[in-house]
């Protein structure tokens, strides 16, 4: 009878059990709550209850060492930093201890976030922060009124204390609090690094120059740079270029007719002109004297034509128009001395309606609201709030060295100093705020470039803020090589450049953030990505650079291979570091993200991307920037449930999170960690971000692939996939659990395992999906559910091990990709930006050749993939891999043996068991 249950993958044990339960249960009630289809066992796992784990003696192989059992030890404490993190949010986290003296503190802009829609326009409020060392506040440290919801303008605290902290909320026009924060408390241990930023208080900048170098270090600077064939080819080439452009000796006296010139011009021509003036400071050469008339006329065209910032005129088609603030902060305190006050003062005027604008209508209010001083109201894509608005940050980023140059001038600009420089201490960038950035490799690698540029301006302008102490810096040193070890052409974690690794940007300013955060690991990962000598964006940065450190620093090789960032919701497990050459081409590894923030409208939370000896395994995303489809689960390496994958949802909103990664541990031989990304899957139907627009209206119709888009609306492009029509009679999935448990094993291969489950009413089709980009040859053996790709020499098994019999296995190739098998959705048909691209032959060059379902053929509410990757070593043997029933595996290789459960109580002698029942607590944060 045993063989009988055996054959049909129904575990003898478990029907015994049941049958048992049922037996006893007063008037059979287990039998009417659930009752499984033939063919798919009770899962033992469905039973919810939290159980301690234990070490199991003598049970592994050999029968000598312990089985290591996972369970609840391996829980991460989760804090308040996850929660709304798309907003700026409470930080430091509840209970947790000060990574730095005094912590960097930050808070809601509002009292209740989860009642922020995407429209909100606000009055600003004020903020009274106090932080004591007793829960009553009696005699308070810090008891300060102030408009920014991030202040750091503090001292170090004695240290082995707790201290308590809270902020109220004083509305619009009072001057009293109208509600108060709960109370946080932040430990502050005995060597909890000191870092004094009470200096903000009253900044001492020096004189001019002040931004990159002072007056001594000009000569210095002038006698090293002179003859260095570096500078002649990049900023003397540059320089002897520009004076032969037609403008040179006639410049344009106004820029308000917008020139014949293609998108950016006057940031291309601008950010050139900055090197020629660069050029005649260090040279003096007379030939490039007239660049200073230039950059007067430059200074003095009025606001609103074609060189103005973003949002401002004809000018607002290009946001690296913005930069030209920039510029014009740098000449004005490079040639201070050089300038009559006449001259100075047309810079002056400039940089402060460039700093009122943006300070008051761009910044405060985004792209969303522009009330300015007589009518203040604050935007959700202001500095203030959402961390993820870019062009407000970048475009803030850019401003901030007028504010520098204008500190003592001008109002507007001590206001919009203490604004950036308080958000660059404690959120750190608008996407990066927990310490990694949530916009893909490529697209992060750029952020990170315009802000360690500013940082540069800064720590030269205020060398006693000693920015090189912010925690942040180091974390986002660690964050990219982790999330883009050398080597990896792409990454699938984001929006621009999904085929890009973002390698240029990282190579153009890694250095510069060795040497501020004082790290050899970061110096010796930026030479072995290739060490550049000629930098495109900034180049005077790098010419300046070496006058600000000294060559103390020394390359270090690092030794870290595993890494976690909780807060921001990424794993990454490498069998070599990251910063290492050979890491990608010779190693294996894994890339995983859950995170509580939707990264630039991505829904693949619970994703990975792996890959194995100089190989990309799978893929997630799309060769197009824009297309709807890469942004959608359908795109992507995670579950979809009834077809049907993850967008922002009401009850999302309501909780503050999406995805979470909530447990982690490291061991001899595996690294193991499970993320949660239930909340990321709608509930109901609604529509929540984006307005309802009709099928007709996102129909494809041959004239708007000729011309321009009839909707162009963002936000609607995330939420396509999910419109009400698709879910039919069922309505959308009821997801209750959606865990993935990820185990990597001896730094060679990964075992997958999805706890899943839906309302008892509503069972589904759990669609376990996996993209691979080249044509590989693929072969699925329906039978044993094995499934294998070969990648040029690198071969792949992907095993499913729990319920194979109940599989269906679809390989939606080429630009059948589009088509959803199950609700039917075609992209092609239904979403004229896929359309488009595909019609592109750079984008159509680059879709992924197979993408692969595997699908349970009949409804389920508790259901469960258990799933082995296991790429094999060109020039090595295959594994043997054996199925021992729906919740273990055993693999054996070059002697090597395995056995991994997904049981407890598991019969078979396993050398690893995840305890599932002690791993389901509820989520629980620490606010």
């Amino acid at each position: 009878m045993k063989i009988f249950f055996e054959k049909r993958n129904i575990s003898y044990k478990v029907f015994c059990l049941s049958t048992l339960y049922y037996l006893i249960s007063p008037l059979g009630l287990f039998a009417q709550t659930y009752n499984p289809p033939i063919g798919i066992p009770i899962p033992e796992f469905g039973i919810e209850e939290t159980v301690e784990s234990q070490e199991v003696p003598n049970n592994s192989i050999d029968g000598t060492k312990p089985t290591k059992i996972i369970g609840n030890e391996a829980l991460l404490n989760l804090d308040s930093r996850m929660l709304f993190s798309a907003l700026v949010n409470y930080s430091p986290g509840n209970g947790m201890d000060a990574e730095v003296n005094p912590p960097r503190f930050r808070w809601y802009y509002v009292s209740e976030p989860k009642k922020m829609d995407s429209k909100i326009t606000i009055k600003p409020n004020r903020f009274r922060f106090q932080v004591a060392d007793n829960k009553f506040f009696l005699n308070p440290l810090v008891n300060v009124d102030t408009e920014i919801n991030f202040y750091n303008e503090l001292a170090p605290f004695p240290e082995g204390k707790k201290y308590y902290w809270r902020v109220g909320y004083i509305l619009y026009g009072e001057t009293e609090p109208s509600s108060w924060t709960k109370t946080f408390a932040v430990n502050i241990p005995e060597g909890t690094p000191k870092w004094d930023r009470s200096i903000l208080k009253n900044p001492n900048f020096k004189e001019h120059p002040r931004l990159l170098f002072n007056q001594e270090q000009l000569e210095e600077l002038r006698a090293t740079l002179i003859n260095d064939p570096i500078f002649i080819k990049d900023f003397v080439g540059v320089a002897d270029s520009i004076t032969k452009h037609k403008w040179w000796n006639n410049w344009p006296k106004t820029d308000l007719n917008k020139p014949e010139y293609t998108y950016g011009f006057y940031y291309r021509l601008t950010r050139e002109l900055t090197i020629t003036a660069f050029t005649y400071l260090i040279t003096g050469n007379e030939k490039y004297k007239n660049i200073l008339d230039i950059w007067k006329t430059i200074a003095s065209y009025p606001k609103g034509g074609a060189s103005s910032p973003e949002g401002m005129g004809v000018g607002a088609d290009s946001e690296d128009n913005t930069s030209i603030t920039e510029f014009l902060a740098c000449i004005y305190d490079w040639f201070y001395n050089d300038f009559s006050e006449e001259d100075r003062a047309i810079f002056e005027k400039s940089m402060q309606w460039r700093l009122d604008e943006f300070m008051y209508d761009f910044m405060w209010g985004g792209a969303i609201f522009t009330g300015g001083k007589n009518d203040p109201r604050i935007g959700r894509a202001s500095l203030a709030m959402e961390t993820a608005s870019g062009h407000s940050w970048e475009g803030a980023l850019d401003t901030y060295p007028a504010a520098l140059v204008m500190y003592e001038k001008s109002e507007t600009a001590r206001r919009f100093f203490r604004w950036v420089t308080n958000f660059i201490i404690s959120v750190g960038e608008n996407v990066a705020q927990n310490g990694g950035y949530d916009i893909g490799s490529h697209y992060s690698s750029s952020h990170l470039k315009w802000l360690i540029f500013q940082l540069m301006y800064l720590k030269s302008a205020l060398p006693e803020l000693e920015l090189g102490k912010n925690p942040l810096y180091q974390q986002y040193s660690e964050y990219l090589p982790a999330l883009v070890p050398i080597g990896m052409e792409y990454s699938h974690f984001g929006r621009i450049g999904t085929h890009g690794a973002g390698k240029e940007h990282r190579m153009e300013v890694f250095n510069l953030l060795a040497y501020i955060t004082e790290s050899g690991e970061t110096l010796n990962y930026w030479r072995n990505l290739g060490e550049k000598k000629s930098f495109r964006w900034r180049p005077w940065i790098h010419a300046v650079a070496p006058l600000q450190f000294t060559d103390d620093l020394k390359p270090i090789t690092s030794s870290k291979t595993k890494f976690i960032f909780p807060a921001t919701g990424f794993v990454m497990a490498h069998s070599a570091p990251p910063t290492e050459p050979y890491s990608f081409n010779e190693g294996v590894g894994v890339i995983f993200c859950s995170r509580a923030n939707r990264g630039d409208k991505y829904n693949n939370e619970n994703t990975f991307q792996m890959y194995a000896y100089g190989k990309h395994l799978n893929f997630g995303g799309h060769s197009g920037d824009e297309n709807p489809y890469g942004f959608q689960t359908i795109a992507h390496n995670t579950i979809m449930v009834d077809g049907i994958g993850q967008t922002w949802t009401e009850e999302t909103r309501e909780s503050g999170y999406r995805g979470v990664t909530l447990a982690y541990q490291e061991g001899d031989n595996y690294t193991y960690w499970m993320g949660d990304a239930t909340n990321a899957y709608p509930k109901q139907n609604e529509y929540v971000i984006g307005r309802k627009i009709d099928r007709h209206t996102l129909g494809l119709m041959d004239t708007q692939l000729n011309g321009s888009l009839t909707v162009d609306d963002w936000a609607l492009r995330t939420q396509i996939d999910y419109d009400e029509e698709l879910f039919g009679e069922k309505g959308a999935p009821k997801l209750e659990r959606f865990r993935r448990h990820m185990l990597f094993i001896r730094d060679k291969y990964l075992v997958v395992y999805d706890d899943l489950k839906t309302a008892p009413e509503r069972p589904s089709r759990f669609s376990w999906r996996y993209r691979v980009l080249p044509e590989s040859n693929a072969k699925y053996n329906s039978d044993d559910g094995l499934l294998t790709y070969t990648i040029d020499d690198v071969k792949v098994l992907i095993k499913q091990v729990a319920f194979p019999e109940s599989l269906e296995f679809l390989d939606m190739k080429d630009l059948d990709q589009y088509k959803n098998p199950i609700t039917g959705n075609d992209y092609m048909k239904n979403t004229i930006w896929t359309a488009i691209d595909m019609k592109k032959e750079r984008y159509r060059n680059k879709v992924a050749q197979h993408n692969f379902w595997f699908t349970n053929k009949e409804p389920q509410s508790n259901y469960h993939f258990l799933t082995l990757v296991y790429p094999v070593k060109p020039g090595t043997d295959d594994p043997v891999i054996t199925r021992l029933d729906n919740n273990t595996v055993k693999i054996e290789k070059d002697g090597e043996v395995d056995i991994v459960s997904f049981d407890k109580d598991t019969e078979f002698p396993a050398t690893i068991i995840i305890d599932l029942k002690a791993l389901r607590e509820p989520i629980s944060f620490s606010n």
